[in-house]
């Protein structure tokens, strides 16, 4: 029995790391030699109990689109690099969302012909492997201040919402959210897109309050809700 308690206790710790909040252990049937376990596992996101793996956040595919950085499509410029910023948090959320457990596609391309090239790409990618929703980010430019998110249909308007209202959460001034139907990224891709002007990279205030890690997290927050 005492190993049986050792074997348990690394399937607790297992199974708790993967983000199961509890492990339940039904019948236990010590045998002559070795006890039979069935072992059910309570999911953290819902409270319901699921065989390993079978969690609805598995279900999910993100696409997250690193805005710019490759030749013939580069970011503003101000304070900061767009394309700087844009690496940095993008980078960070792709990391936090596989961290939880959802499958992460990135579409950023290794390089361009052009600007328009740059884009299909990035749809093509994000198409062919049938991912939920896209995510591209960004960096605003121009004498504002803030954060903003554009949708192309109603369908990403809520996703749009959370994103931008997380922002806002951390000092960013929300500046709401708006339909887009010209943008090709949003207007192309098949899934739920969103894109999302960050902060202002020629702001003083909008660089002053940025940190990579918790704009990541906010923006992370704010599509789990969806």
């Amino acid at each position: 029995m005492r190993n049986l308690g050792r074997v348990l206790l690394v399937l607790f710790t297992l199974f708790t790391t993967l983000g199961f909040k509890s492990v339940e252990a039904k019948g236990i049937k010590c045998g002559t030699y070795l006890p039979t376990i069935k072992v059910m596992l309570v999911d953290s996101a819902n409270g319901t109990t699921n065989r390993i793996g079978r969690s609805p956040r598995y279900k999910i595919k993100f696409a997250i689109d690193i805005g710019h950085n490759t030749p013939h499509d580069t970011g503003a410029r101000g304070i900061r690099s767009e394309d700087e910023l844009t690496r940095e948090v993008g980078k960070r959320v792709i990391r936090k969302l596989r961290a939880l457990g959802y499958a992460v596609v990135s579409t950023l391309p290794s390089t361009s012909k052009s600007q328009i090239d740059s884009f299909k790409q990035r749809v093509d990618i994000a198409n062919k492997n049938k991912v939920d929703y896209f995510v591209s980010i960004h960096f605003n430019c121009g004498g504002g201040q803030g954060s903003e998110v554009f949708y192309y249909s109603s369908a990403g308007k809520r996703l749009a919402k959370n994103v931008v209202n997380q922002l806002a959460a951390l000092g960013y001034r929300n500046r709401g959210v708006r339909c887009d139907k010209q943008h090709y990224v949003l207007k192309h891709t098949k899934a739920k897109a969103i894109l999302i002007e960050c902060a202002f990279v020629d702001s003083e205030s909008d660089m002053a309050r940025y940190n990579a890690d918790r704009m990541a997290q906010a923006i992370v927050n704010g599509l789990i809700q969806a």
